[in-house]
């Protein structure tokens, strides 16, 4: 029983590291999203103000 939790909890330990890994890759393509999207999206806002 007591081998099972150990285990456990080393299983608990690496997803928790996977979790974190996976949320600073995310918070990078975020932010790159952002600067990309952001001055495309006035030029587009733009855009459409030129066609009403």
């Amino acid at each position: 029983m007591d081998k099972e939790i150990i285990e456990l909890k080393k299983e608990v330990k690496g997803l928790k590291k996977t979790i974190v890994e996976l949320d600073k890759k995310l918070s990078k393509h975020i932010v790159f999203i952002e600067q990309v999207y952001g001055p495309l999206q006035k030029s587009i806002d733009k855009f459409k103000r030129f066609f009403k």
